[in-house]
């Protein structure tokens, strides 16, 4: 797990070159992990107060490190990815292997275009110098078949590490539980600290204070042939247990127009 290389350089430095090199080092390492992101995420990121990133990107875009994509999603107009030269370009800055960036945009799937982005937007909260995190995709490499892959992870200043759900749609009962009893069971076995659920939907998290309420939840697992959940015969969860580490958070303002400003507030624990 790490913090992303360049961006203290990108926000700190004193020498303009420095600080613009740092910056475009900075965008390709977040497109990189990220697999693409929107302006806005990049300005949060950079922690830019005007409109000046919207130059660093075209700038980028006539430099052939990145390249701009329309969608059709109503409010995430358009995304940023690398290019194979932006690749090459980081790979030549950092030590990291650049292993199967994303440079094809026809390969986005727009039906979770939503959902990654307010990950994201989740995320630039949490991304200082300072803040080591792993992406779902860079979780997945390290998780075992079977388990739930949380959207988003980062470690605290104390040494925590929290893993994060955004939940923008509603889940069915036994949907909902399953998610639940997978995101339990990983602070059973330690293999997180704590737990984020966050949504915009007071609907969608009442489901999960409604399941948190029980005394005990059964696992479920996933068959590897058939990829279909199932209930385990393992003993339940026993949820008093693990209460104290589970966040629900509401987003009171909506995981996209988050964008535009309000803040997370935490609602129920």
């Amino acid at each position: 797990m790490q913090p992303l290389n360049f961006l203290e350089s990108a926000l700190f430095s004193e020498n303009d070159n420095q600080k613009g090199l740092a910056r475009r080092l900075c965008t390709l390492e977040w497109l990189y992990r990220q697999k693409y992101s929107c302006a806005e995420i990049l300005k949060g990121i950079l922690q830019i107060q005007t409109n000046h990133h919207y130059k660093i990107l075209d700038d980028m875009i006539k430099e052939g490190l990145i390249k701009k994509w329309g969608t059709p999603h109503p409010v995430v107009k358009n995304i940023y990815l690398l290019t194979r030269k932006g690749a090459n370009f980081l790979q030549h800055h950092c030590d990291q292997v650049i292993d199967n960036p994303m440079t094809d945009a026809s390969k986005i799937g727009y039906a979770t275009l939503a959902h990654t982005i307010a990950v994201q937007v989740y995320g630039i909260y949490y991304i200082d110098p300072e803040t080591p995190f792993l992406t779902e995709a860079e979780i997945r490499k390290m998780q075992q078949a079977g388990q739930k892959v949380p959207d988003f992870l980062f470690r605290n200043e104390l040494g925590y590490d929290t893993a994060v759900e955004i939940e923008l749609t509603p889940k069915k009962l036994h949907q909902a539980e399953i998610m639940l009893s997978q995101a339990l069971q990983s602070l059973v076995d330690q293999r997180f600290d704590h737990v984020h659920i966050i949504s915009h939907s007071d609907a969608i998290l009442n489901r999960y204070v409604e399941l948190m309420n029980k005394e005990t939840i059964s696992l479920w697992c996933m068959n590897r042939s058939s990829r279909k959940w199932y209930r385990s015969r393992a003993e339940p969860i026993f949820i008093p247990k693990v209460t104290s580490r589970v966040s629900l958070i509401q987003d009171g303002s909506g995981a996209l127009s988050k964008l535009a400003g309000g803040s997370f507030t935490k609602i129920k624990q």
